[in-house]
């Protein structure tokens, strides 16, 4: 694979990652030719007591681009396993293996960690080689994790850990409704991911008893925002949901004030790009005090562990995270590791375990496993004086979230 298609691949790992920041499920048999559970399975671990058989296929040789990030990953799988250890919990052996961001290697490794029992196989890091594990499975049993994985798989049993979901645009279509601002304006970018977020903010708002005055899509790369702004606020909105990239948030913020929206008394609802670093860090807190917006990483919150994560990588490989890598990957592992522990209390087979998780606190975020898909908990947050802080829900004090709180900073 050349310099250029690598680099145009790893560009298409967004979704959580953009935020900071497919676990698969099901139990592979791995039978052998009596039928007997494979040693390294989730079966016959439970019945000998041995490790439980996981494969990761990563890049360890070929670019240096992917032997990166498949570094990355591996080191946070590792972490998370190393705690298990530490902790008591039963024993997993972990086969890593190179499939050098090839699909054809990729696809020939997973039908060799299936042969010889694994229960689930965390890889690889490309989209192509990613479909190619996918199809080389013998039974779809077998428990595929995608960590950079950005797009929602369209297989059983497996899942992208780094896809984007609608679950903060929902919370926000309901919060306005509850603040009474039935009359919303939706501005967004002219694609898929961001016209979904748009399309489940409204459904929920409709649902509520509102409507949207005023749709407004833009092409990528826009920065001057007159013409769509005074689209919206002739429409007379009450409140507009912006669902857009922090690059964008950076031009758009300013020009909600300088083309009148907020002095109209407009109320602003954001994606989670509207609580990226640099939009804390850059954008004047007079253009962002009072915006609403949902994300599924609110800062020093107890209630996800990504400051957890953060102290025990640096003390582990003594240096600085700077990529949300090494998160994706320990939290893919921690999805696995929770499936395991219902599967040994006898709650059905991996498959079903992971289906049935609801509130796990990762590094990413608080994961659950809804209609196929690794989703995260969204927390609604507002800006005071340039700083995040959490936002009471009008009905009963508190919008819905997991158990956990804020830390005070």
């Amino acid at each position: 694979m050349s310099r250029r298609m690598v680099k145009r691949a790893v560009q298409r790992i967004g979704g959580v990652a953009a935020v900071v920041v497919a676990a698969g499920c099901a139990a592979g048999t791995g039978r052998a030719a009596d039928d007997a559970p494979h040693p390294g399975s989730a079966a016959g671990a439970a019945r000998t007591g041995g490790p439980v058989r996981v494969g990761v296929v990563l890049p360890r040789s070929g670019s240096a681009y992917l032997e990166r990030y498949g570094a990355l990953v591996l080191e946070g799988v590792e972490l998370a396993v190393r705690e298990r250890e530490a902790s008591g919990g039963s024993p997993v052996m972990l086969e890593v293996v190179d499939g050098a961001g090839d699909p054809e290697r990729a696809a020939a490794a997973v039908r060799e960690l299936e042969r010889r029992g694994a229960v689930a196989v965390i890889g690889p890091v490309l989209p192509g080689a990613a479909d190619a594990a996918v199809r080389a499975r013998a039974s779809d049993g077998l428990v595929l994790v995608h960590p950079l994985g950005s797009e929602a798989a369209a297989a059983e049993n497996a899942y992208a850990m780094n896809a984007p979901d609608a679950l903060g645009a929902e919370t926000l279509g309901r919060y306005a409704a509850s603040r009474g601002w039935l009359r919303v304006g939706l501005l967004y970018p002219r694609t898929a991911a961001y016209r979904r977020q748009a399309r489940a903010f409204a459904a929920a708002l409709l649902e509520e008893g509102g409507r949207i005055v005023a749709e407004v899509p833009y092409d990528s790369g826009t920065t001057t925002f007159a013409t769509h702004l005074k689209a919206i606020a002739a429409a007379a909105p009450q409140a507009v949901f912006l669902p857009v990239p922090e690059r964008d948030v950076h031009q758009i913020a300013p020009q909600i004030t300088y083309y009148g929206l907020a002095g109209a008394g407009v109320h602003v609802l954001g994606g989670d790009g509207w609580t990226a670093e640099s939009v804390r860090r850059q954008v004047a807190a007079r253009y962002l005090d009072g915006v609403v917006a949902a994300t599924p990483l609110p800062p020093s919150s107890d209630a996800v562990g990504w400051d957890d994560f953060v102290a025990r990588y640096e003390q582990a490989y003594r240096r600085s995270l700077r990529d949300p890598y090494p998160a994706l990957g320990y939290d893919a592992m921690r999805l696995l590791l929770a499936g395991l522990d219902s599967v040994a209390a006898g709650r059905g087979d991996l498959a079903e375990a992971i289906r049935a998780i609801g509130g796990l606190r990762g590094a990413t975020g608080v994961l659950m496993v809804e209609r196929g898909r690794v989703v995260r908990r969204p927390f609604v947050v507002t800006y005071e004086q340039g700083e995040l802080t959490p936002v009471p829900w009008p009905d009963d004090g508190a919008p819905p979230a997991p158990d956990g709180g804020w830390r005070d900073r």
